[in-house]
């Protein structure tokens, strides 16, 4: 054999010894592993999302592939402007550090704020399995919030910016634009237009009241 090629060959075998002692990669590796996940679920099989701060409480399901509504009012689509990513952020965050290395279970839920969750939210996935996760106070520094999935001992720290979007979600619902919840008892007169009212002024169907009496007029007969 060359002598020069046997040389190569030494010198590579002894660089791969070099690397395979230091790791260089460790450092990534061990970063990678301190950041688990809260939870995951697949974005497909999420079908209801029910979330609850406090008072304050709204529930979603879907009714077809990325079409989702509320359950109160009834029917009413979410505002896609609102909406998009909500899905893909209940479906799982990753998170800041979990505590399970240092204690095992939650023994005391008040020291984290838990007993009372400032937010809890229940996902429901096909085939009727249910996912309940809780967020607790928010860390010292208020970065993150105290977080634990119902039914697991391990405790976690989550972003508070995700917590903050799904509790906005409960005090202020997405509700699109164009609905409007009136009291009944406000309404006097409204039309019913075809086509563009910008276009066409004049409605097709009005109904006014006038004392106790309503009264209905076509305008296209």
């Amino acid at each position: 054999m060359n002598w020069k090629l046997t040389v190569a060959l030494v010198m590579v075998a002894i660089a791969v010894a070099i690397v395979a002692y230091i790791n260089p990669f460790a450092e990534n590796m061990e970063r990678r592993a301190g950041s688990p996940w809260f939870y995951q679920v697949s974005m497909d099989d999420v079908v209801s999302i029910d979330i609850k701060s406090y008072d304050d409480q709204v529930v979603f399901h879907k009714i077809g592939p990325g079409k989702w509504v509320f359950d109160d009012p009834e029917g009413v689509p979410t505002d896609p402007y609102r909406w998009g990513g909500i899905v893909l952020l209940v479906s799982g965050p990753r998170t800041s550090r979990d505590f399970s290395t240092v204690r095992k279970t939650v023994e005391d839920p008040s020291e984290y704020g838990l007993h009372e969750p400032g937010l809890i939210v229940d996902v429901g996935l096909t085939g009727g399995r249910e996912l309940q996760f809780r967020l607790g106070d928010t860390t010292t520094d208020g970065d993150s919030h105290y977080g634990q999935v119902s039914g697991f001992s391990e405790l976690f720290l989550v972003a508070d910016a995700w917590g903050d979007v799904l509790t906005r979600l409960a005090k202020e619902p997405p509700i699109p634009s164009w609905y409007v919840k009136r009291d009944t008892a406000d309404i006097k007169e409204f039309h019913v237009a075809l086509g563009d009212p910008e276009e066409d002024s004049t409605p097709a169907l009005r109904l006014k009241q006038e004392g106790d009496v309503w009264s209905v007029r076509n305008f296209l007969v």
